[in-house]
């Protein structure tokens, strides 16, 4: 199975490549866009790809955003509450999905929005 040009840009935009609507135009996005067009995955591969970017990770957003607006009402309301647990169990699996992601397509990730700072896969080494 092949995947649409709207799947390449959904997978795109989740591993990092794109901002917004609008993905990167270099040659390494090209070559994974291409790559993504043209090779024939298996179903069950597919199949995992479309849940992971049309359900799980839709659902990890939705459950953040209702934490966000209950932690909104509860302080408009004076009560403070620590959403830290929740929203890192929640970013946690979002990271979790993303690489998953990645590791089934064989595509680095760019940026990870579910890490502090949006960082990628890659790490530096300092030596100062």
């Amino acid at each position: 199975m092949n995947f649409s040009p709207y799947q390449v840009d959904r997978i795109l935009t989740l591993l990092g490549y794109g901002i917004g609507n609008a993905i990167e135009s270099n040659a390494l996005t090209t070559l994974i866009r291409n790559n993504l067009l043209s090779q024939d995955y298996s179903a069950a591969l597919s199949e995992r790809v479309e849940q992971i970017i049309d359900a799980e990770l839709p659902q990890v957003e939705a459950q953040k955003m209702e934490i966000l607006d209950v932690i909104y009402v509860q302080s408009t309301k004076g009560v403070q509450l620590t959403p830290a647990s929740g929203l890192a169990l929640l970013n946690q699996r979002g990271s979790s999905l993303l690489k998953e992601l990645a590791g089934l397509l064989d595509i680095p990730i760019r940026s990870n929005k579910y890490q502090a700072g949006g960082g990628s896969n890659s790490s530096t080494i300092s030596y100062w």
